[in-house]
């Protein structure tokens, strides 16, 4: 390998390292905030990614020292005014009045653990500095890999593709190396695992799926660029929007709205959240026969019975399996009576001895064993 490719790859991987540790941070501070303060991160949608937000925390938590007495002594004019000049000291310009009004309220909330909320505060004000150096150190990182990547003379190339960064075209090509040590463009994509697999039996045809078995920090860095990109590219947006479409959910038997566009009992079409799995819609939505009812179950199980015949097939197998046994008998029968007698609550003498004579023969069973 070159000595720039090789620079490459190891800018890759300290990369790859403070990517982990700032969103190790992120989740520090949030844990912190939830279990002394949860009303923070309330006035905010995403708190930390808003600069208003992480400017009024350092006025609470770094300069009065997680004292909200103190902080509310101030007034909501002075603390707006406090939160301004940090936020210009940071290099911003102005504040989300909304955002500070709302720490400023949440001063007064009592939710949370009172008795940590100044340790918790320390915490988190030490964790957003460390989380600033972070990002600092996160930037300088992508910087160097973008002039390696114009030293390799790959910028133009790679910029090429409508969306694509010079840091995300780095990060993937810190993950394959040189491209010139692959024979085919397939060769690359099963080095990353994004091949595709049928699975194939007899008469059977199983669902494609992608093979998995290459390097998993190829992958990571492929889907962080090509989501990045997909707002910006027609291309992959329109595949994005192809492969993940927006579906009414399923709806059930108490949770109906006659209001939606659909009509009684059919919600409306809803968008679909990055990343999750679209709901499905009932078969009759579609038109065709189905035997689907609206108080059915998840993954269509409805009674014991069917989840009997799920998990062990035939009768005769499920009188051996004690799951099954236990659910298709009355839950007041007792152990040994598994026989069709027993359906009564009271405990008699014949019952006793069957149960009896029921441990006894499998203590000796395993005795001898």
């Amino acid at each position: 390998m070159d000595e720039t490719w090789g620079r490459l790859c190891h800018l890759g991987t300290r990369r790859e390292q403070l990517i982990t540790e700032a969103g190790s941070q992120i989740q520090q501070m949030r844990d912190l905030l939830e279990c002394a303060w949860p009303a923070a991160l309330d006035t905010a949608r995403q708190p930390f990614r808003s600069g208003t937000w992480m400017a009024g925390m350092s006025v609470i938590a770094g300069r009065d020292r997680a004292d909200f007495a103190r902080t509310r002594r101030l007034g909501a004019a002075r603390f707006e005014q406090a939160v301004r000049r940090e936020i210009s000291r940071r290099g911003g310009q102005k504040p989300c009045l909304r955002i500070v009004r709302g720490l400023f309220t949440a001063l007064s909330d009592p939710a949370g653990v009172i008795a940590h909320r100044p340790g918790a505060l320390e915490r988190v004000q030490l964790l957003a500095e460390d989380w600033q150096l972070t990002k600092d150190r996160l930037a300088g990182t992508e910087q160097r890999m973008t002039c390696v990547l114009g030293e390799l003379g790959l910028t133009a190339l790679a910029t090429s593709i409508t969306g694509l960064s010079p840091v995300g075209a780095a990060a993937i090509l810190a993950e394959t190396g040189d491209p010139w040590r692959f024979a085919t463009g397939r060769a690359v994509v099963k080095h990353a695992g994004l091949a595709t697999r049928e699975k194939l039996s007899g008469a059977f045809t199983g669902r494609t799926r992608l093979t998995g078995q290459g390097r998993p920090g190829l992958r990571l860095a492929a889907w962080r660029a090509v989501w990045g990109a997909q707002r910006a590219n027609p291309v992959y947006g329109a595949r994005y929007r192809h492969l993940r479409p927006s579906s009414p959910p399923r709806s059930c038997g108490t949770c109906t709205r006659s209001s939606s566009p659909g009509g009684p009992g059919i919600r409306s079409p809803q968008r679909t959240a990055p990343g999750a799995r679209p709901l499905r819609s009932p078969p009759d939505l579609a038109g065709g026969p189905s035997s689907w009812q609206p108080g059915r179950a998840l993954r269509g199980i409805e009674t014991p019975q069917v989840i009997s015949a799920l998990i062990m097939g035939s009768p005769a197998r499920r009188l051996l399996n004690p799951i099954t046994r236990c659910r298709d008998q009355p839950h007041n029968r007792y152990a040994g009576t598994d026989d069709g007698r027993g359906t009564s609550g009271k405990l008699d003498a014949e019952r006793l001895t069957l149960m009896r004579v029921r441990f006894q023969t499998q203590y000796a069973a395993r005795c001898a064993r």
